[in-house]
């Protein structure tokens, strides 16, 4: 039997994010703290309204690490790297 693929690139992208947010509250049941969680560049390809429901949904429930690759994001500590040096935005 052959492998099924459906949905496209962005709808797929979609739904392994959604799996991995619902891990969120299960980690933070299981050990009773808040879990760390690691996002790179997975907004992209969101529209502003879904990027706003992602940031929602993982802003009270883990310590996120999000990687972006553009300047239209806002968050409570924002880093940026110049000439690999790690700098701290103002805001």
């Amino acid at each position: 039997m052959g492998t099924w693929v459906f949905g496209s690139q962005g709808q797929q992208r979609s739904v392994v994010l959604a799996l991995k947010l619902a891990q969120i509250p299960l980690w933070k049941k299981r050990t009773g703290e808040a879990p760390g969680v690691l996002l790179d560049d997975v907004l992209f390809e969101f529209d502003r309204k879904r990027r706003e429901q992602v940031l929602a949904t993982i802003r009270n429930g883990a310590q996120v690490f999000l990687t972006v690759g553009d300047r239209d994001f806002t968050g409570d500590r924002v880093y940026c790297v110049k000439s690999g040096n790690i700098e701290r935005e103002s805001g």
